[in-house]
């Protein structure tokens, strides 16, 4: 029995399909009440009940609302995102970086080919065969002119390929895995070796200058006033001197908080 707090039950129809178990209350009109536009009297309740089976649909479908499910993303979705996201942060890493991995990339490749006549990617091997090829690189490792690396220079070709490999999402790190234990030993070995040799000692290095070279610097006039590139000298000297300049630095990269102004 179906009921309305407002309306008794000669003042109500009720229909009741058993087949559809569709419900349809309809409540009459009645003259002391005043009806809207649309026949219904306010605080009167019009109610009608939706199909819970729909002929020629099966139970379990009938029970599923409509548009409320959306696909599950799967292995291959994931995959393809993953992709796109590590895309992403290769092509906005630092221009540098990119070159010096490209580059180490072509060194393995190069060495590859020329040893075993392989053209593999690197994160094609299993990791207990990668470990050992990274290993025989590294020992063998020259430059163009057979000449051997600095110690620092084998590293940073050793960090290339992690990168490398980092970028294109392979399982394992070269730099911390176990199963890389070996060819981590034979870098640090190799590194040892060239130092004995006395590499990396950077017998290039730019030593500060004395008080006795600056000296002369003034009395020949490399610096000073002297001319346009005198004047330059003295810049450059007072700006690496003074406010710790590199060669790689812009005067245009100082600021101003790194001046004071000197009064008497």
């Amino acid at each position: 029995m179906f009921s309305d707090p407002y309306q008794s039950d000669e003042d109500m129809d009720a229909i009741i399909d058993l087949n559809d178990f569709s419900v349809t209350i309809t409540p009459s009109k009645r003259s002391s009440d005043a009806a809207d536009d649309s026949g219904y009297y306010e605080g009167a309740s019009k109610v009608v009940a939706d199909e819970y089976v729909n002929p020629g649909v099966s139970d379990a479908a009938a029970k599923i609302p409509q548009g409320t499910f959306e696909p599950q993303p799967g292995p291959s979705y994931v995959n393809t995102k993953n992709q796109h996201l590590r895309q992403f942060v290769v092509e906005n890493k630092n221009k540098n970086t990119q070159r010096k991995t490209q580059y180490g990339l072509r060194k393995f490749n190069q060495w590859l080919s020329e040893t075993y006549n392989m053209d593999t990617p690197p994160e094609s091997f299993e990791a207990v065969d990668l470990d050992v090829l990274l290993g025989e690189w590294l020992i063998q490792m020259k430059n163009p002119d057979g000449s051997d690396y600095e110690p620092n220079s084998v590293l940073s070709l050793h960090r290339c390929m992690a990168r490398y490999l980092k970028d294109v999402g392979y399982k394992h790190n070269i730099v911390t895995d176990e199963l890389f234990t070996t060819s981590r030993d034979v870098l640090n070995t190799v590194r040892k070796q060239l130092k004995a040799k006395g590499k990396g000692n950077k017998p290039n290095r730019a030593e500060p200058l004395d008080q006795q070279t600056v000296k002369h610097l003034w009395e020949s006039g490399q610096l000073g006033m002297h001319s346009a590139q005198s004047l330059l000298n003295m810049v450059w000297y007072f700006n690496t001197e003074l406010l710790g300049f590199r060669g790689a630095e812009s005067p245009v990269e100082v600021g101003g908080y790194m001046y004071c102004q000197r009064t008497e």
